[in-house]
């Protein structure tokens, strides 16, 4: 009995140096807002439907947002610091999907970050990402 308890305190004591010497966690840092401006669209009709992306192309976050007076303002809160970029169109009629028309050029309000025309097919992606080390206010014209 005697030996099963030194054992035990022994090894509670291995176990609370061995969390004094594990290196401390990198905290996730510092939070940021992103405020976005979604100006000059085509007319108030439908929603817009705006994604969030990591550097990578992944999806982070998706909104759906009214246009007003041909404009629409919407928030990513809680963004750790790095690049990203954002992409929407809005949805005028309704279908749930940015339409195209001849060879493929949307007809309805389409944007993406830094306001990246598409000249001969969609904008390169690594044109389009933008960092975030502070809070920022971001505007996009739609084309």
């Amino acid at each position: 009995m005697k030996i099963n308890l030194f054992l035990a305190t022994m090894l509670a004591m291995t176990v609370s140096f061995a969390k004094a010497d594990e290196p401390k966690r990198k905290s996730e840092g510092p939070k940021y807002t992103v405020t976005v401006t979604l100006k000059n669209f085509k007319g108030d009709e439908g929603k817009a439907y705006v994604r969030l992306l990591d550097a990578n192309e992944k999806p982070l976050l998706a909104k759906t947002v009214t246009v007003q007076g041909q404009k629409a303002t919407l928030t990513f809160d809680n963004l750790t610091g790095g690049q990203y970029a954002i992409k929407f169109y809005q949805d005028e009629n309704g279908n749930g999907e940015l339409d195209r028309g001849m060879f493929g050029i949307p007809t309805e309000s389409w944007g993406v970050s830094n306001d990246v025309d598409a000249s001969f097919g969609p904008p390169a992606f690594a044109a389009t990402l933008f960092e975030v080390k502070t809070n920022r206010n971001i505007v996009i014209n739609a084309k």
